[in-house]
């Protein structure tokens, strides 16, 4: 529902008695038997103005004053998208949009119309309650099916008025109202009674009939979530601010489970909702993000200015889980060190911190130039941690140290100090891929390359 202004509130109500509290019943048997159609009009003034004057159809049209101190009534909707709406002062209007026309307000028209559609209303149900001249609550809980009366009425409306309407249909007034807002204009939306508590579970506090934006920023103190707008509106107007750009997380877009899907969406839906108020409010954001690596695997392309990409730059994933959609990256990254002595120990024999590592036969072994200060977990070895030396894959054994790891070379013929030890990557036809080490860590791919220290000389090409 679009805020009004003050010109447009001030007008006669038809005082009906209220015949639904404006919260659900606690009676659910109850509440599943009523039937409520709110009934808004689309942008009311400003499309009476157009209907009456073809001159002003499809261009963005403002009903109200534009003077000094003059506010917006109502904007059409070709004005909305500049960031014009009720309550704006005119000059602002004037400001976001310079083509605007100014229309004085008719009120003895928009009355007259408003009786029109009250008289459309009465043919269906005597249990009326207008809010304003355009809008208003139904009781239709006797009719068979709510929707289908709502679809009546609005099409009633259209073909007497030349006007469209929204409408919302729910068990309770509360209800009916947001929905006749979700799919506007012309739009019908209904909340069914095994849809309530699931709707009203993630609905945001600051949707709620009577709710505004003072207690909702209470009510976010005390840990009911709502967007402080307020905040980011100052952030916006300090003085020596640029914004550069906005962006969020979707912290769980690398999972496919249903819930965490729809929790992502509504990530998305909050975000650039948002950014369409800072728009609106005539603020630029700048350049806008939200995706990660795990928005190109697992989402549709987004209307974003860039993807900030992190571990997807290393051709790699954060796991093997799933994703949506394959992509040709391929791995760029790779982790080597070198053979620094060969030793031979015999059965019995142990070789390491904490002895750890005792031969149960002549093994050969090679001191590996790698330890956990370069960044490998200290416990790789009693994980199943392997290497790659001249093509084969070879066990790490004993207890890693600051500065270096054994590796088991027995299985191979020859080796000798300085050969390659590849941690990560291709050698011949094995490969150890950062996610198999990753998982054998116990952990994700994300933590393990981040943990690789300074201390490892970068060799490109």
């Amino acid at each position: 529902m679009s805020k009004r202004s003050g010109a447009e509130k001030r007008h006669p109500r038809v005082r009906t008695t209220p015949f639904l509290p404006i919260f659900a019943s606690e009676n659910t048997a109850i509440m599943a038997q009523r039937k409520i159609i709110h009934v808004d009009m689309d942008a009311f003034f400003a499309s009476v103005e157009q209907r009456d004057n073809p001159a002003y159809r499809g261009r963005p049209i403002a009903v109200g004053y534009d003077g000094p101190r003059g506010v917006v009534a109502t904007a059409s909707y070709e004005a909305r998208p500049y960031g014009v709406h009720s309550a704006l002062p005119s000059a602002v209007a004037r400001r976001l949009c310079p083509s605007l026309i100014f229309v004085p307000a008719r009120f003895e028209v928009y009355k007259e119309v408003s009786q029109q559609i009250r008289a459309i209303f009465h043919r269906y149900t005597e249990l009326v309650e207008p809010l304003s001249l355009d809008e208003a609550f139904l009781d239709v809980s006797h009719h068979r099916s709510a929707t289908l009366v709502a679809r009546e009425i609005k099409a009633a409306i259209r073909a007497e008025t030349g006007l469209t309407a929204s409408a919302g249909i729910s068990v309770n007034k509360m209800l009916a109202k947001i929905a006749s807002d979700y799919r506007k204009p012309d739009g019908l939306f209904t909340i069914a009674p095994a849809q309530v508590e699931e709707f009203v579970a993630a609905l945001p506090v600051e949707r709620f009939f009577g709710i505004g934006e003072v207690t909702a920023e209470r009510m976010h103190r005390l840990g009911i979530l709502a967007e402080n707008r307020k905040e980011i509106l100052e952030a916006f107007r300090l003085p020596n601010l640029v914004v550069d750009g906005v962006f969020s997380h979707l912290y769980v877009s690398d999972s496919l489970e249903a819930e965490d899907v729809a929790y992502t969406q509504e990530q998305l839906t909050l975000f650039y909702d948002t950014v369409a108020w800072l728009r609106t409010a005539g603020y630029d954001p700048g350049k806008v993000h939200i995706q990660s690596s795990y928005g190109l695997w697992n989402l549709p392309a987004q209307p974003c200015d860039y993807v900030r990409a992190g571990i997807a730059l290393y051709g790699v994933r954060s796991d093997d889980a799933p994703v949506q959609r394959s992509l040709d990256l391929r791995p760029v990254l790779s982790l080597r060190a070198r053979v620094a002595s060969i030793r031979t120990v015999q059965a019995g024999e142990s070789a390491g911190y904490g002895r750890v590592f005792q031969a149960e036969q002549e093994t050969k072994l090679a001191v590996v130039t790698i330890g956990y200060a370069d960044g490998l977990p200290r416990d790789l070895p009693q994980r199943g941690g392997q290497v790659l030396i001249q093509g084969r894959r070879c066990p790490m054994v004993g207890r890693m140290c600051m500065d270096q790891l054994l590796v088991d070379v027995s299985d191979l013929s020859e080796v000798a100090p300085d050969d390659t030890v590849t941690i990560i990557g291709r050698d011949g036809g094995q490969v150890i891929r950062a996610e198999e080490l990753a998982a054998c860590c116990g952990t994700i791919t994300n933590e393990l390359l981040s943990r690789l220290g300074m201390r490892l000389p970068i060799v490109s090409g």
